[in-house]
């Protein structure tokens, strides 16, 4: 299995020391939360009427959000409460906008925001900056969803003629395809005796830690008993 990262802004940094949290985020983009992220964030706290110390994390899959949210709960042992809820179109839409204008937040309070900060930086899973600003523009369309009924909200723009286009014109299916390719050549050895890598082998991510996230996650044992280090660098 052959992981790429696809990052098309931000800044790429190897293996590093740091001291202070303030030096690392001065290096690496993946350590603090772009404003367009954090536009999304207050704008969903303000949408479910969330208290003034209530904090959330935002995420492109409810996989995600739950990761998040059971790597909160075992490092609080439960003495917080954290909540889901997830957001989606209320009304029918092109494919694009379907796909696309949807995510999950964990909602935690303010002495979780350390632990939400580490898995952030770490996990790779949080919503991109692009993809929270398309989100962001079609979130009056959305209603949420959440098996708390005070975070269930509907859309406040109920008009689904107005919901704003996908900013892109065709699907990018076919250079998605192109660039699988291209790598599978790039990483296929040399030696007749090894294996042709093909484009089934290689898997595209939106963000490095997020394809990290992947292969560790595949990578780590199913028992504690058999557990192992996974050292990426």
């Amino acid at each position: 299995m052959t992981n790429f990262n696809l990052t098309t802004q931000g800044t790429k940094c190897g293996t590093f020391a740091f001291r202070k949290r303030a030096h690392c985020m001065t290096l690496c983009c993946r350590f603090y939360q772009h404003a367009s992220v954090q536009k999304l964030n207050e704008a969903v706290l303000e949408r479910v009427g969330a208290p003034q110390d209530v904090r959330c994390a935002i995420f492109p899959s409810e996989d995600g959000m739950t990761r998040c949210s059971q790597y909160l709960r075992s490092n609080e042992n439960n003495r917080h409460p954290i909540r889901e809820v997830s957001f989606h179109l209320a009304h029918d839409a092109s494919t694009e906008n379907a796909t696309w204008a949807r995510f999950s937040a964990a909602l935690y309070p303010e002495p979780c925001t350390q632990y939400a900060e580490e898995f952030w930086g770490f996990m790779g899973d949080g919503i991109s900056s692009r993809h929270a600003e398309f989100c962001l523009e079609r979130l009056p369309f959305m209603e949420s969803v959440s098996s708390d009924p005070f975070l269930r909200t509907c859309g406040t723009v109920n008009n689904a003629e107005t919901l704003p286009p996908a900013p892109w014109g065709l699907s990018d299916a076919g250079m998605k395809t192109e660039i699988k390719s291209m790598i599978a050549k790039c990483v296929t050895s040399e030696e007749p005796d090894q294996e042709v890598v093909t484009t089934q082998d290689t898997f595209l991510y939106p963000k490095g830690m997020c394809a990290v996230g992947v292969v560790a996650r595949a990578l780590a044992p199913t028992s504690p008993n058999s557990s192992e280090a996974v050292i990426f660098g």
